[in-house]
């Protein structure tokens, strides 16, 4: 399926996060705690998001969400954003520290198309991918919170999306 979403883009293919700037992509966040790959593939299959892996390394103690299972299930649409990385991870409680936001960033911003920003946890108010919301809000993008439609459980679309004043919205209205 994640094929599919992506061989229906126009034009030459760019390289995730590397090719010339396009329009303004949407971003979201997502934290995959309680969560399978499989839950976010038909989100990513129906809006041709791209997944900005922003985990200081991309491991996990479920093999599924290593960064080499989430590549070969994704390709192209799953790249590992290092520069996004908490560096404090392991020291619950301590502040957040951020490789290089303003890189991580720029990064971000050349995504040819919209992009989910992923982390392992599963409440952004704890999780650094905030300040990686919070970021790209000041620069003027709208940063929603990616949520099941009702429960919270896996995405199948429609999945809804948490906006920054906890509102609910539909993805597809």
């Amino acid at each position: 399926m994640a094929d599919q979403a992506h061989t229906q883009t126009a034009g030459p293919r760019r390289p995730p996060f590397g090719g010339p700037e396009a329009d303004r992509p949407k971003y979201y966040t997502f934290g995959y705690a309680g969560h399978m790959p499989g839950d976010l593939t038909p989100f990513l299959s129906e809006t041709g998001a791209f997944v900005a892996d922003v985990r200081l390394v991309p491991n996990s103690t479920m093999p599924a969400w290593q960064g080499p299972a989430l590549k070969a299930r994704w390709a192209d649409r799953y790249v590992h954003v290092r520069e996004l990385g908490n560096q404090a991870y392991k020291e619950p409680g301590a502040e957040f520290a951020i490789v290089d936001l303003e890189a991580g960033i720029a990064r971000l911003l050349r995504a040819p198309g919209p992009v989910v920003i992923m982390c392992g946890c599963g409440a952004l108010a704890t999780c650094h991918r905030r300040i990686i919301a919070e970021a790209l809000q000041a620069l003027g993008h709208e940063v929603p919170e990616i949520l099941a439609q009702e429960t919270g459980e896996p995405l199948h679309p429609p999945a809804r999306i948490l906006a920054p004043a906890a509102r609910q919205l539909s993805m597809f209205d």
